[in-house]
């Protein structure tokens, strides 16, 4: 069974203005920690974004994502990482998610996630 997932994207630098729109506590917390930590990025290393996308993007996805194994690298540039892996949905179905870290035109890190492969 597929399961569609919208895509989305988010910006990196928001973790600090979440605050401001009322986002719940525990993801305000855990998305400011994940975005402060500049980390060495890997398809391991984004895959709790991808989580907290998900789970932001909550009242627009029919499914969230749970958790995302095998993460498998499809191109590694300085600029833009793209990824992926086999996604636990809540509603328990596994499907495949495509997921990128990538450096816009000002330079910021952006994370998508989509259910279909990014264009070349």
């Amino acid at each position: 069974m597929i399961i569609q997932l919208k895509p989305a994207i988010l910006a990196l630098t928001l973790a600090g203005s979440l605050a401001a729109c009322g986002e719940n506590k525990r993801t305000e917390d855990a998305v400011a920690e994940v975005a402060q930590a500049e980390p060495v990025r890997t398809c391991e290393s984004i895959r709790a974004q991808v989580v907290l996308l998900s789970e932001r993007n909550a009242a627009t996805n029919v499914n969230t994502i749970v958790k995302i194994y095998d993460p498998k690298t499809a191109k590694s540039e300085p600029s833009e990482i793209r990824c992926s892996g086999r996604a636990m949905l809540s509603n328990a179905e596994e499907s495949t998610v495509h997921y990128r870290a990538f450096q816009d035109a000002d330079g910021e890190w952006l994370i998508e996630f989509n259910d279909k492969p990014f264009e070349k």
